[in-house]
């Protein structure tokens, strides 16, 4: 309970040197980039005519003044036709609602999918 009571409160972590009494660690890891590396090896293995390879740069728009450069999740490259598939990876419950996707998303979908098409 009284780490319950730390984090409801937002109390610091550090160990209360007077009392001694908690004592603390742990390590903390980022889920998202983990399943999108658990999803590269898994494509990788499923699809051996592909290449597969996470947040790797992709320019856009090159030749105009706004130019920029993206960043999807997971790229899969045939190795054959060349052909590019830019996958963004979500850790979330998707129930195929419009609440769903959220801005930023949508925005995203937008700009692979104009990479892709360009390709």
């Amino acid at each position: 309970m009284e780490y319950a009571e730390i984090i409801l409160l937002n109390k610091d972590l550090t160990p209360d040197y007077e009392k001694q009494s908690l004592t603390t660690s742990g390590y903390l890891f980022d889920i998202a980039e983990l399943y999108e590396i658990y999803l590269e090896k898994l494509l990788s293995r499923n699809f051996p005519e592909w290449f597969v390879s996470g947040q790797v740069e992709l320019p856009i728009y090159q030749k105009q003044f706004y130019h920029r450069s993206i960043f999807p999740d997971l790229i899969m490259k045939h190795k054959m036709s060349g052909k590019i598939i830019a996958l963004d990876a979500k850790f979330k419950r998707i129930e195929m609602q419009n609440r769903d996707v959220d801005r930023a998303d949508l925005h995203q979908y937008i700009r692979i999918r104009v990479i892709t098409k360009m390709n």
